[in-house]
């Protein structure tokens, strides 16, 4: 099983407070409408978690969730992939009206954006700064390699 993790959106990538993307409840489900952009491995995954605005007065501060999204529900659109410098080609997914048993809310409503941070950050780091070392020890090994030409 594959998972991707669906939280960056077209006009908030460096905002996740400004997200767009809303669930709202609507009986034993909810229903989820948005875009999201730039999620890796979403070509793939069976699931997306999904962090979306349940309440719009509290958002960043109790108003945002997540859901664990079967990619395969009708309305969970492959929209199109962004191919990077970094050779990567992460996708954007279009939500239209998709329908979500609220027992797939991952914690509870309202916790979906400290868990968002949590697992970003984490990513972050281990991603981010794992490329990094790989781009210097590169540097490295070309800085040696024209050392040695004569």
């Amino acid at each position: 099983m594959s998972i991707c993790f669906a939280q960056t959106e077209p006009d908030a990538g460096s905002d996740p407070a400004g997200m767009k993307t809303t669930a709202v409840r609507d009986g034993n489900d909810y229903i989820i409408n948005g875009t999201k952009r730039f999620i890796s491995g979403a070509g793939h995954a069976d699931y997306a978690q999904v962090i979306a605005v349940t309440d719009q007065e509290k958002r960043a501060r109790g108003g945002i969730s997540c859901f664990m999204v079967d990619m395969k529900t009708p309305g969970v659109v492959l929209e199109r992939q962004w191919h990077t410098m970094m050779g990567d080609a992460p996708w954007q997914i279009f939500f239209d009206n998709v329908r979500v048993p609220a027992a797939n809310i991952i914690d509870k409503e309202g916790e979906g954006f400290s868990l968002g941070q949590k697992w970003i950050t984490s990513g972050r780091i281990k991603g981010h700064g794992a490329r990094s070392v790989g781009i210097a020890q590169r540097a490295l090994d070309m800085m040696i390699e024209y050392s040695k030409i004569e």
